[in-house]
């Protein structure tokens, strides 16, 4: 952009100094500034009722950087605070973001759940027949392993190498 642009972008005459342009920048950036700092005092004003003391400066600083993303997160604490008893004056929202459905995920016990099957095997820990899927898969990764011990087979002959070292799987 060149000089007389920007100049009359900040409504400046087309002669502005320097200086000039970038005070006037300036105060466009200070006002910026101060109305984002207006708009998270209001909706920290809105949340009090869910925002604990210690945490307010750290969501004055999201909703100051990143308003967008912490609105949604603040108005999806409102009906857990209603739903705990605790009655609220909030306001609902007048941004379009709403908190309803807003379903937690279930907690599970890690010592309930049962070892996950090993990396691989495409079943549930050898407690199933392999699928024929599976069984091409591992029939394959062995006649690989044979290649690549082996440079200068041909594949049907690492295939009869597999077949005698593993009988099991190409049955």
């Amino acid at each position: 952009m060149d000089h007389q642009a920007i100049a009359a972008l900040l409504g400046l005459p087309e002669s502005a100094t320097d200086a000039e342009i970038t005070h006037a920048a300036t105060v466009l950036t200070n006002r910026a500034r101060s109305a984002e700092e207006a708009a998270a005092d209001a909706d920290m004003a809105r949340f009090a009722a869910v925002i604990p003391d210690a945490s307010k400066p750290y969501w004055r600083g999201q909703l100051i950087s990143n308003r967008a993303a912490a609105l949604p997160v603040l108005e999806s604490m409102l009906p857990l605070l209603s739903a705990a008893g605790t009655s609220s004056t909030v306001p609902a929202a007048s941004t379009g973001h709403t908190a309803g459905g807003f379903q937690p995920a279930p907690l599970h016990n890690r010592t309930d759940a049962a070892a996950p099957p090993p990396p691989g095997s495409g079943n549930a820990g050898d407690r199933q027949p392999l699928t024929e899927a599976d069984k091409m898969s591992r029939q394959n990764s062995a006649i690989a392993l044979v290649l690549n011990r082996n440079r200068g087979l041909s594949h049907a002959e690492a295939f009869d190498i597999a077949r005698t070292e593993q009988p099991g799987l190409f049955q």
